[in-house]
């Protein structure tokens, strides 16, 4: 299964759009004055041209280390290429304080590694309102992989819980196409258990207010 890892670059994008356009956080985890002070200097590095990740990657880690979960899960994504064992051991932090997306990230690492507890994970992070979480379990639906039973009503379900619930930009391009794909292969009998698989998802997952680590998919 392919895993898409966010950039340093996309997550700061992300969050100077943010900043830009609300001045309340909706719910916890929050971040600390620390990582807001963090961010608002590197949207000033970012208005005066300079362009270097490291600075802002150093200040996220120091901050990390004070027990902020969403600098954790920040960190955490960005030394997942490099510093892969070391990520998982902050986004693990940073998923038991809450953070849905951590979650995410964790339960797609170790299913691309094909380790079965990444399935309690994404699991996880589905239920915190991850919308790449439920995206990825549609993906297992469909193909019946690790542990899935094969069911393509489950995985429209799911993709479209996912489309409903999703503040995820990345998501945005892929999730109709796929839906609309998966939709015109459903029997007439598979339609009727779609409906009722989708009803039973929507009253068991509300939609989740949106929280800086709360999708592992800026």
């Amino acid at each position: 299964m392919h895993t898409i890892f966010p950039t340093p670059r996309q997550i700061v994008t992300c969050v100077f759009l943010l900043l830009a356009t609300t001045s309340v956080w909706a719910t916890p985890p929050t971040p600390s004055s620390h990582l807001k002070e963090a961010f608002q200097r590197d949207v000033e590095r970012i208005k005066q041209g300079i362009n270097d990740p490291q600075v802002f990657k150093s200040e996220i880690e120091i901050i990390a280390q004070e027990g902020d979960p969403i600098a954790q899960f920040l960190f955490g994504v960005q030394i997942m290429r490099d510093r892969h064992q070391e990520a998982l051991v902050w986004l693990r932090k940073a998923a038991k304080a809450g953070c849905a997306g951590a979650s995410g990230v964790v339960g797609g690492a170790l299913l691309a590694e094909n380790n079965p507890e990444g399935l309690t994970w994404l699991q996880q992070a589905a239920d915190g309102g991850d919308a790449n979480a439920m995206m990825m379990i549609a993906k297992l639906y469909e193909s019946g992989m690790m542990k899935h039973k094969r069911s393509l009503p489950y995985a429209v379900a799911w993709a479209e819980l996912a489309a409903q619930q999703s503040y995820s930009r990345g998501l945005s391009f892929a999730l109709p196409g796929f839906i609309d794909e998966l939709s015109k292969r459903l029997s007439t009998e598979e339609k009727s258990e779609y409906r009722k698989m989708k009803l039973s998802l929507t009253e068991k997952h509300p939609m989740v207010p949106f929280y800086l680590c709360g999708q592992s998919l800026p």
